[in-house]
């Protein structure tokens, strides 16, 4: 790997005792990731800085003991570095496609993460899990993303997988939901409009995360998922542009959005769309 020595020590900073499970997660990104296609050639050289460290950038604005659900994981980022530098979160991977589903499974398994990261074959729009946060990366602009998250018009297909710890009473990743509301410190900036709770899809799919199976399932409501939980979207450049071209969605369901460009180990490592139930 040809990354920079500041790049890995920047890494090193990030993850402290737990950067030879980010390195291990790397290893696997380069080799299995480029392998099955779900990271390009190109990137191998940059997999530190471009993706698992700006990844990290949503851990000052998640607050502890949360439960994630990160949409459209793909090859797991930004989740699996998140639960790499965050051992208090509990995770859902959601992902539609096998292969990536295939990838996930791989990767919580040798990485060690079962115990508080599941992986879930689902669409987002028919995901039943009851987040705190729903992160994302390089998924959709933020208007659709609204859209997805509010369950606006959405109609499932009724098909899909029952996760019995739901029917138990517990949080969607296996775990009671504990409320403590400790954040991780930010710098960060502003801006928002609003919006109104969309109406929920009428049906979902769920994954049984013990084995990481699907399994036949009921049809049935979904709920919004923002609110109650918020969205951190990581984007680039045009975070600002596409929060502009999103008012209308944000303004309908009565949602706030703000631009944050958190700081960890001191450096500034991605721009951050966070939505939210507008404060009353």
């Amino acid at each position: 790997m040809s990354e920079s020595d500041q790049v890995l020590d920047l890494a090193r900073s990030v993850f402290a005792d737990r950067f030879e499970l980010a390195r291990a997660y790397v290893d696997l990104l380069s080799d299995e990731g480029i392998a099955w296609g779900l990271i390009g050639p190109r990137e191998a050289d940059r997999l530190w800085e471009r993706h698992v460290l700006n990844s990290v950038c949503l851990t000052p604005v998640i607050t502890d003991n949360s439960v994630v659900a990160d949409i459209g994981s793909g090859a797991g980022l930004p989740g699996i570095p998140l639960a790499i530098a965050r051992p208090d979160l509990h995770i859902d991977l959601v992902e539609p496609m096998q292969r990536r589903i295939d990838f996930l499974t791989l990767c919580v398994e040798r990485l060690g993460l079962s115990d508080r990261v599941s992986v879930v074959r689902s669409r987002v729009e028919e995901y039943r899990g009851r987040p705190d946060v729903v992160t994302c990366r390089a998924l959709a602009p933020v208007g659709r993303l609204v859209e997805w998250v509010t369950r606006t018009g959405v109609e499932g297909t009724g098909s899909g997988s029952v996760d019995s710890r739901q029917a138990t009473g517990q949080s969607p990743t296996g775990s009671p939901k504990r409320r403590s509301r400790k954040s991780h410190g930010l710098s960060g900036g502003v801006s928002g409009m609003n919006a109104r709770r969309g109406e929920p899809a009428r049906s979902g799919v769920f994954a049984d995360r013990g084995a990481n199976v699907l399994r036949p399932g009921p049809s049935g409501g979904s709920a919004a998922l923002v609110p109650p939980g918020v969205l951190l979207a990581i984007k680039g450049a045009r975070a600002g542009v596409e929060v502009e071209e999103a008012a209308s969605a944000l303004q309908a369901h009565r949602l706030s959005a703000e631009i944050l460009r958190p700081i960890v180990a001191g450096q500034e490592l991605g721009t951050v769309v966070r939505v939210a139930a507008q404060s009353v």
